[in-house]
C-alpha cells in the first residue's frame, strides 16, 4: 500500500492481483463529515471498469456489510447496474 499526501487530502493505493485500484481519498470540506453513501457513489464514478462489493470496501476502507447495504439502496434507485455476476458499474 502507498500512501501520498496532496491539497491536504491523504490518498492510498493498492495493488490487487496484476491491476492497481485507486483507493480514494474520504474527506470532506472542513467540519464536514463524508456519507459513506456519497464515498461508495464517488468510488463508482471515478471506477473505470466494473468492480466487486469487496473492491469497494477494501478501497474505501467501509464495512463491506454496510458497503452491501448501500450498494442495494443504489441498485434499488437503478443508479448502479451489473454487467456481468457480480460486477457492479454506474448506469450509464
Amino acid at each position: 500500500m502507498a500512501w501520498s499526501i496532496e491539497n491536504n487530502t491523504i490518498n492510498r493505493s493498492r495493488n490487487i492481483g496484476q491491476s492497481a485500484i485507486l483507493l480514494l481519498p474520504i474527506t470532506g470540506r472542513k467540519g464536514e463529515t463524508v456519507d459513506n453513501y456519497e464515498v461508495i457513489l464517488d468510488f463508482f464514478s471515478k471506477a473505470d471498469k466494473p468492480v466487486k462489493a469487496g473492491e469497494v470496501a477494501a478501497a474505501t476502507g467501509i464495512d463491506k456489510k454496510e458497503v452491501d447495504k448501500i450498494m442495494a439502496k443504489l441498485k434499488k434507485e437503478e443508479k448502479i447496474v451489473s454487467p456481468k455476476h457480480c460486477f457492479w458499474q454506474l448506469k450509464k
